[in-house]
């Protein structure tokens, strides 16, 4: 928890959310938005909800006041951030948010899938440059943070740069925040496990075998649930796309859904709607 108590804890998530609210509400407005637009979309935004005042979404908003593209693609991240850090941003100390493992994952594994998608998007789909990198970087930010904003049409995808946004909706944000997936922290621990794994199996002579994440030692317990957690996602996923495939469909386009779905993401390529059979 934030504080040493609960009661000053909920204090001060409630004063980091108005903040953000409230700095996000102006510049959604100051890039284009008008209050309605601005009032919805950041908290949506900021939830990792990923509703809209539209029927087709954010993009009505983009095409018209394509500047909103940047505050809200930021809003989105720091919605998929842990509270705590946010609370620790809000106060200024900013060297504790960098050093975090968590946080460090969760930029870096953004930033690979965001590339990934981008050069996806113009060597597989043909968009030009800019339109790659405004898509591939906001669709993949959106998977991510498991907001469910989309810009362009997912569903008409290739299967390549639809995996990529899978394993961002897969991943999902960090800890304690209000995105879904299976949480870069887990897969932090995943990571380690492996590079302990393989360092153990080359090296010879006794290492450290203890997981440690911002200094701190992971009990051998919670690192098994943290390598169990991820299987059963991972069977679930599979299984519910595999159950939507028997009516047809291609099994990318099930596994997107399955897997957005399961991390509560709501990006779609149009499998699940209300005439589907399932």
């Amino acid at each position: 928890q934030i504080e040493a108590s609960f009661y000053r804890t909920s204090q001060r998530l409630i004063i980091t959310y108005m903040l953000l609210t409230g700095v996000g509400l102006i510049l959604f407005i100051y890039t284009g938005m008008n209050f309605y637009e601005a009032f919805n979309h950041v908290l949506t935004a900021i939830a990792t909800g990923g509703m809209s005042t539209y029927d087709n979404g954010y993009e009505v908003i983009y095409q018209r006041s394509y500047l909103t593209y940047i505050p809200v693609t930021i809003w989105m991240i720091i919605g998929g951030m842990n509270f705590v850090l946010l609370d620790r941003l809000i106060r200024g100390d900013f060297k504790s948010v960098v050093k975090s493992e968590e946080f460090q994952t969760y930029i870096y594994t953004m930033l690979i899938l965001i590339f990934t998608t981008t050069l996806s998007y113009y060597l597989i789909e043909g968009y030009d440059i800019w339109t790659s990198i405004t898509y591939g970087l906001f669709n993949q930010v959106s998977g991510m943070t498991t907001t469910g904003f989309s810009l362009g049409k997912i569903g008409d995808l290739k299967t390549f740069t639809k995996f990529t946004l899978i394993i961002g909706m897969f991943i999902g944000g960090m800890t304690f925040s209000t995105a879904g997936g299976i949480k870069t922290f887990r897969l932090l621990i995943i990571l380690k496990k492996i590079k302990i794994t393989s360092i153990a199996n080359i090296a010879s002579g006794s290492i450290e075998k203890a997981i440690r994440v911002d200094g701190n030692i992971i009990d051998e317990l919670e690192v098994s649930a943290t390598l169990v957690y991820p299987i059963i996602h991972i069977f679930i996923v599979t299984l519910g796309a595999a159950l939507m495939a028997i009516y047809g469909y291609s099994f990318i386009d099930t596994l997107f859904e399955a897997t957005s779905a399961a991390s509560c993401v709501g990006l779609s390529v149009g499998v699940v709607t209300p005439h589907s059979p399932i």
